[in-house]
């Protein structure tokens, strides 16, 4: 199976830096609110949680990448993107 790995690539990229304005500038006190955890206190060195974050986009990417397949039709696409996000909400 023929795999873009630019667009994973893309695709991590664009899921990291989503994730990190979300669980930064935009609701990092009211997320530390709600999950109970003191929003001055760093419990982890920052890279080793950028880099897991990456990672885990990267490895979420390369699977929703494969399992498309290589020219999926936008209305399959957008389908399974709205079930895995679903999925992980739920």
């Amino acid at each position: 199976m023929q795999i873009n790995w630019l667009a994973v690539v893309a695709a991590a990229v664009s899921a990291f830096v989503l994730g990190g304005l979300w669980y930064g500038p935009l609701f990092k006190h009211a997320w530390c609110r709600e999950a109970g955890v003191d929003a001055n206190v760093a419990s982890k060195h920052p890279a080793k949680v950028f880099a897991t974050a990456f990672v885990a986009s990267l490895v979420a990417a390369a699977a929703f990448a494969w399992l498309l397949g290589p020219a999926p039709g936008l209305l399959l696409a957008v389908h399974n993107g709205l079930l895995w996000a679903w999925r992980s909400w739920r």
